[in-house]
Protein backbone atom coordinates (compact mmCIF):
# COMPACT_ATOMS: atom_id res chain seq x y z
CA UNK A 1 0.00 0.00 0.00
CA UNK A 2 1.22 3.48 -0.85
CA UNK A 3 1.81 5.90 2.00
CA UNK A 4 1.36 9.61 1.33
CA UNK A 5 3.90 12.00 2.77
CA UNK A 6 1.18 14.63 3.23
CA UNK A 7 -2.62 14.91 3.17
CA UNK A 8 -4.52 17.98 2.00
CA UNK A 9 -7.97 18.15 0.36
CA UNK A 10 -7.37 21.58 -1.21
CA UNK A 11 -5.18 22.04 -4.28
CA UNK A 12 -1.64 22.95 -3.35
CA UNK A 13 -0.46 26.48 -3.92
CA UNK A 14 2.13 26.48 -6.69
CA UNK A 15 4.82 27.99 -4.49
CA UNK A 16 4.25 25.23 -1.90
CA UNK A 17 4.62 22.50 -4.53
CA UNK A 18 7.78 24.17 -5.82
CA UNK A 19 9.21 24.28 -2.28
CA UNK A 20 8.42 20.59 -1.75
CA UNK A 21 10.13 19.65 -5.01
CA UNK A 22 13.18 21.83 -4.35
CA UNK A 23 13.50 20.44 -0.80
CA UNK A 24 13.26 16.81 -1.90
CA UNK A 25 16.14 14.56 -0.86
CA UNK A 26 15.78 10.81 -1.56
CA UNK A 27 17.95 10.04 1.46
CA UNK A 28 15.67 11.80 3.91
CA UNK A 29 12.21 12.13 2.29
CA UNK A 30 9.49 9.51 2.16
CA UNK A 31 8.74 8.67 -1.46
CA UNK A 32 7.00 6.04 -3.56
CA UNK A 33 8.18 4.14 -6.61
CA UNK A 34 4.67 2.81 -7.12
CA UNK A 35 1.29 4.30 -6.19
CA UNK A 36 -1.79 2.05 -6.07
CA UNK A 37 -5.39 3.23 -5.67
CA UNK A 38 -4.69 6.48 -3.81
CA UNK A 39 -7.41 8.25 -1.89
CA UNK A 40 -8.58 11.87 -2.18
CA UNK A 41 -6.36 14.31 -0.32
CA UNK A 42 -3.25 12.16 -0.52
CA UNK A 43 0.00 13.72 -1.73
CA UNK A 44 2.95 11.61 -2.79
CA UNK A 45 6.51 12.13 -3.80
CA UNK A 46 7.22 9.79 -6.69
CA UNK A 47 10.91 9.13 -7.20
CA UNK A 48 13.13 6.64 -8.97
CA UNK A 49 16.66 6.84 -10.29
CA UNK A 50 15.97 3.96 -12.70
CA UNK A 51 15.16 5.40 -16.16
CA UNK A 52 13.12 2.27 -16.99
CA UNK A 53 10.73 3.00 -14.11
CA UNK A 54 10.37 6.77 -14.51
CA UNK A 55 6.91 6.50 -16.15
CA UNK A 56 5.52 4.43 -13.26
CA UNK A 57 4.11 7.62 -11.77
CA UNK A 58 1.34 7.34 -14.39
CA UNK A 59 0.24 3.90 -13.15
CA UNK A 60 -1.98 4.17 -10.08
CA UNK A 61 -4.95 1.89 -10.78
CA UNK A 62 -7.27 4.54 -12.23
CA UNK A 63 -7.87 5.70 -15.80
CA UNK A 64 -7.28 9.40 -16.38
CA UNK A 65 -8.10 12.07 -18.93
CA UNK A 66 -5.44 14.77 -19.31
CA UNK A 67 -7.34 17.97 -18.65
CA UNK A 68 -4.75 20.65 -19.05
CA UNK A 69 -1.46 19.62 -20.57
CA UNK A 70 1.78 20.86 -19.07
CA UNK A 71 1.44 24.38 -17.71
CA UNK A 72 4.59 26.29 -16.76
CA UNK A 73 3.86 28.28 -13.60
CA UNK A 74 5.58 30.44 -11.01
CA UNK A 75 7.96 32.21 -13.43
CA UNK A 76 8.53 28.99 -15.39
CA UNK A 77 9.97 27.21 -12.35
CA UNK A 78 7.39 24.41 -12.11
CA UNK A 79 5.12 22.40 -14.42
CA UNK A 80 1.60 21.42 -13.40
CA UNK A 81 -0.55 18.89 -15.24
CA UNK A 82 -4.25 18.29 -14.46
CA UNK A 83 -6.20 15.04 -14.84
CA UNK A 84 -9.84 14.02 -14.33
CA UNK A 85 -10.71 10.41 -13.57
CA UNK A 86 -12.56 8.24 -16.06
CA UNK A 87 -15.48 6.47 -14.44
CA UNK A 88 -17.90 3.86 -15.70
CA UNK A 89 -21.39 5.14 -16.51
CA UNK A 90 -23.78 2.16 -16.37
CA UNK A 91 -26.53 4.11 -18.16
CA UNK A 92 -24.29 4.77 -21.16
CA UNK A 93 -22.36 1.52 -20.77
CA UNK A 94 -18.97 3.20 -21.21
CA UNK A 95 -16.23 5.21 -19.53
CA UNK A 96 -16.82 8.92 -19.16
CA UNK A 97 -14.63 11.72 -17.82
CA UNK A 98 -15.63 12.88 -14.36
CA UNK A 99 -14.57 15.86 -12.27
CA UNK A 100 -15.40 13.92 -9.10
CA UNK A 101 -11.79 12.77 -8.59
CA UNK A 102 -8.76 14.68 -9.82
CA UNK A 103 -5.01 14.30 -10.01
CA UNK A 104 -2.48 17.13 -10.17
CA UNK A 105 1.14 16.40 -11.02
CA UNK A 106 3.89 18.88 -10.29
CA UNK A 107 7.40 18.57 -11.70
CA UNK A 108 10.43 20.71 -12.29
CA UNK A 109 11.02 21.96 -15.86
CA UNK A 110 13.64 19.25 -16.53
CA UNK A 111 10.75 16.74 -16.17
CA UNK A 112 12.93 14.35 -14.14
CA UNK A 113 11.81 12.88 -10.80
CA UNK A 114 10.88 13.70 -8.15
CA UNK A 115 7.26 14.36 -9.03
CA UNK A 116 4.69 15.61 -6.57
CA UNK A 117 1.32 13.95 -7.14
CA UNK A 118 -1.83 15.24 -5.42
CA UNK A 119 -5.22 13.51 -5.56
CA UNK A 120 -8.24 15.73 -4.80
CA UNK A 121 -12.04 15.77 -4.64
CA UNK A 122 -14.00 12.57 -3.95
CA UNK A 123 -14.28 8.92 -4.97
CA UNK A 124 -17.96 8.83 -3.95
CA UNK A 125 -19.40 8.70 -7.49
CA UNK A 126 -16.45 7.03 -9.19
CA UNK A 127 -16.99 3.49 -10.51
CA UNK A 128 -13.74 1.75 -11.34
CA UNK A 129 -13.64 -0.87 -14.06
CA UNK A 130 -10.93 -3.52 -14.45
CA UNK A 131 -7.57 -2.41 -15.79
CA UNK A 132 -7.47 1.34 -15.25
CA UNK A 133 -3.85 2.41 -15.66
CA UNK A 134 -2.51 -0.84 -14.23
Amino acid sequence: MSTPFLTNQVSLKTYMALNYLNDFNPDTCQFETEIKYPKPGQIFYFYTSNPKLVDNYKIDGYSWFNNGGDKLLHNDQIIKTFYNVKTYDSTLGKLITSKDFKKEIYMLPNKKPPYLIHYTSSLENVVIRPHGNV
